[in-house]
């Protein structure tokens, strides 16, 4: 038997919400998207997309994610993600902004992303700015193999 790698694509997702919630983790991200997945495509759908899904990485100030996800779940979880409506009791939207095939290619689109919502938004100083685009980017350093 050969040895099969498992694909994976990356989802940049933007989630916009009324007021920014520095409360939000992955791990919170993660639960409300597998709560839509099993309202959506029921157990069976959560449990064939569950394996290789996981949120990588979230930025509170931009509301930009990178999830990761099977290659053979892809329009289930983006489906999923576009019908998520609430993150605890906090009414969202969510959009798939980008679909990269690997960290590699994912991460200076990511970066490019968070760069234009960063400015876009008022009151945040170059300083500041810059700080959550470095830990956003070394946060990629963590999954990027």
């Amino acid at each position: 038997w050969a040895m099969v790698r498992h694909k994976h694509r990356f989802l940049i997702v933007q989630v916009w919400s009324r007021k920014a919630q520095s409360t939000w983790t992955d791990k919170v991200i993660f639960q409300a998207l597998q709560q839509s997945l099993k309202s959506v495509f029921g157990d069976f759908g959560t449990g064939s997309a569950a394996a290789a899904l996981s949120v990588k990485c979230f930025d509170f100030n931009s509301g930009l994610c990178v999830v990761r996800v099977g290659i053979r779940s892809v329009r289930e979880v983006w489906a999923s993600l576009s019908l998520l409506n609430k993150i605890g009791d906090e009414p969202v939207a969510c959009r798939v902004l980008r679909s990269a095939g690997s960290a590699r290619t994912c991460k200076p689109a990511a970066v490019k992303l968070l760069g234009k919502a960063l400015s876009r938004r008022d009151g945040m100083s170059e300083e500041e700015t810059g700080a959550v685009l470095d830990e956003f980017t070394s946060s990629f350093a963590a999954f990027e193999g």
